[in-house]
């Protein structure tokens, strides 16, 4: 298996999109995207990549280069240097307020979910050793040793060495397995050797069972499956990379792709569902979740996803 791209969307999201915007269009974009990776560098913005348009707090149909940044000034007091251009290539320029914040828990939660899972399923409350809670993605065989391990959030597993539980106890029983390989740049991904349990990649709450991995395109609609917030329905609104913030010190370019909730009665999800994995309904795995935002200004809810098929690719995994 291929490694990933290291940065920016890969040939194959690439190809995907292309299928949605052809022609000299296609070509336009791609540059504009590229030419807007520059912006990365300035510590205010937090996102660069490829979505609809924004206008009055609501999504058009319109495809635009998307420009996040941590706050909005207002048009005043914004300098010449601070300025971003209103188009790159011949294709509009966005500016949005958006901050994604890893969805990590540091607190116990419901009873439920003190209740051994045998076999382990996507969607189940895991917790650390560190006493981090997080939700387990999908369970996967790595091709070097042709082992069973579980994939979940790089934020929550943590550190190589570090040990999983489930039910959420840390007590030696509880133990599914420990933290082998964490991936860097360019995902938010993490896996842990797992022993002494079945498993079943069917996503709590769900029929469907997974059954391959793919690339997400703009306006495709998936669902979610996490431990906290149950399951959720998500339209892709962008993609592209995202600077997110995990602590002190700890600043990290993360590609993927940002949803919006499907309609008004799916919910934001919570603290607890970092690792959660978005799916189709034919069974593709997607992506794995890793945060949330909500603009206080404008009520927007987003959610944000590394890609699942990078992940896999960086550390030699299969289903």
């Amino acid at each position: 298996m291929t490694r990933a791209a290291s940065a920016g969307v890969s040939p194959s999201s690439n190809a995907r999109q292309r299928s949605r915007f052809p022609g000299k269009k296609s070509v336009e974009l791609a540059a504009a995207y590229r030419d807007a990776q520059r912006f990365l560098r300035r510590e205010y913005v937090t996102g660069v990549g490829i979505g609809y348009a924004m206008k009055r707090g609501r999504y058009t149909k319109q495809i635009a280069i998307s420009i996040h940044v941590s706050a909005k000034l207002e048009e005043s007091r914004i300098t010449k240097a601070q300025r971003f251009p209103k188009s790159l290539r011949g294709v509009r320029v966005d500016v949005v307020q958006l901050n994604i914040n890893p969805q990590l828990s540091d607190s116990d939660f419901q009873a439920r979910q003190r209740t051994k899972a045998d076999p382990l399923r996507p969607g189940i409350l895991i917790k650390t050793d560190s006493g981090d809670f997080g939700t387990l993605g999908l369970v996967v065989t790595k091709l070097s040793d042709g082992q069973t391990y579980i994939l979940g959030s790089g934020h929550v597993l943590g550190a190589p060495g570090t040990k999983v539980f489930q039910p959420n106890r840390t007590v030696a029983p509880n133990s599914i397995g420990d933290v082998t390989i964490v991936n860097g740049t360019p995902g938010d991904a993490a896996i842990a050797r797992c022993s002494g349990r079945g498993f079943r990649n069917q996503p709590q709450g769900t029929n469907v069972r997974i059954n391959s991995v793919r690339r997400a395109a703009i306006g495709e609609v998936f669902q979610l499956s996490g431990a906290m917030t149950g399951l959720t329905n998500g339209e892709v609104v962008w993609v592209g990379i995202k600077d997110i913030v995990y602590g002190p010190n700890d600043r990290r370019r993360v590609n993927g792709f940002q949803l919006k909730p499907a309609t008004n009665a799916d919910p934001i999800t919570e603290r607890g569902d970092s690792g959660a994995l978005w799916f189709d309904s034919a069974g593709a795995g997607v992506g794995l979740h890793v945060g949330s935002d909500t603009d206080p200004n404008e009520g927007n809810s987003w959610f944000f996803a590394c890609h699942l098929e990078e992940a896999m690719a960086e550390m030699e995994l299969s289903l």
